[in-house]
């Protein structure tokens, strides 16, 4: 008896694991640890189905434009505030690349959150932070599969647009 009672309790975790953090607002916190650890891998993970698509899209052109116009792709990487060799992104994973965007944005810490709020409607979210500073960061989710998934945030603006003029 004892068997049967663990082996279905055994299959139950993963179902309870991923309930744990299905709310737009464990999905918000989600994206500022995978921002602040600079694990490219888990942002990938938390974008939406389109946004992922734009940014495989904007990967594939890069590591193309750097084979094609060394010079073109060098000024474009210097624009979005990086440093790195262009030998360096044909064999990068694209997980490494975003790691190292990540790296390139300031978030607020933890502790200068001060409070935080969701507006849902439908399988929509949006989920604002307010900061110490009086400022905020809002996150639109939505919901895809099994999970929040994030669809727009001046986060990604800052993230995948080149910088200055």
């Amino acid at each position: 008896m004892d068997i049967l009672r663990y082996s279905w309790l055994t299959s139950l975790l993963p179902f309870l694991a991923a309930v744990s953090s299905a709310t737009p607002i464990d999905s918000a916190w989600d994206v500022f640890d995978a921002v602040e650890y600079r694990r490219g891998d888990a942002f990938l993970e938390l974008l939406s189905k389109d946004v992922r698509t734009g940014v495989d899209q904007a990967w594939n052109t890069l590591r193309g434009m750097a084979l094609e116009d060394p010079v073109l792709a060098g000024a474009f990487l210097e624009r979005m505030g990086l440093e790195i060799e262009l030998s360096r992104l044909e064999p990068m994973a694209e997980d490494d690349f975003v790691s190292l965007l990540l790296g390139s944005v300031a978030l607020p810490r933890h502790g200068e959150v001060v409070s935080e709020s969701v507006s849902m409607r439908g399988e929509n979210a949006l989920v604002t932070f307010s900061l110490a500073s009086g400022g905020s960061i809002v996150f639109d989710f939505h919901w895809e599969d099994t999970g929040w998934k994030l669809t727009g945030s001046s986060l990604l603006s800052r993230l995948f647009q080149p910088r200055g003029g």
